[in-house]
């Protein structure tokens, strides 16, 4: 599948360097026909491209988390009360991870125990986004949730942030409080 992929890609960049020729654009009937072609292959052209990007840039990221030595993120990935949920594409890559933290209220004046999962993060490769990568991470962490006994699910967003706002409230999250701050001065 890929090497016909391939191909089309490639029979697509020959079509783009074709209609730049001035010969074809003095043939009406062969200009009409070429940009039919390059109409269709398109939309196949910049998803494969896209694809490609985004294997690329997680081929990347992977490389990196080989060479890493950081123990505190090798701690992380083998805490249970961490849950790390990772999004793939077709082929086997990561499109998006969800990291989350359980907080478990054991005792502490509240009238029941409960367990609440915090999203700590969500995150989509840029070149994944607008595929639904970040809305089927949520359902996975919002069922993680469920099948965990959690009371809810929390995550923080900050204010100026408002498309990632729109997006948690589509998914049906309304706000539960509001963080406020004042900056102070840096003393001298």
């Amino acid at each position: 599948m890929f090497d016909k992929l391939e191909d089309l890609l490639i029979r697509y960049e020959e079509l783009m360097s074709e209609l730049s020729e001035p010969d074809v654009a003095n043939n009406p009937e062969r200009f009409r026909k070429l940009m039919k072609e390059q109409s269709d292959l398109t939309p196949v052209a910049d998803a494969y491209r896209s694809y490609k990007q985004c294997r690329q840039n997680i081929e990347d990221s992977l490389a990196m988390l080989e060479e890493e030595s950081d123990e505190e993120l090798r701690a992380l990935l083998r805490d249970g009360e961490r849950p790390i949920l990772v999004a793939e594409d077709e082929a086997g890559w990561v499109a998006g991870y969800a990291f989350c933290v359980f907080q478990r209220h054991r005792g502490e004046g509240s009238l029941r125990d409960l367990t609440i999962l915090y999203l700590d993060d969500l995150c989509v490769d840029e070149s994944c986004r607008g595929r639904q990568v970040g809305r089927a991470l949520y359902e996975a962490v919002l069922e993680l949730a469920r099948t965990s006994g959690c009371y809810n699910l929390t995550l923080n967003v900050w204010s100026c942030n408002e498309s990632a706002m729109r997006f948690y409230e589509r998914c049906g999250m309304r706000p539960q409080k509001v963080g406020m701050e004042v900056i102070l001065p840096a003393e001298k």
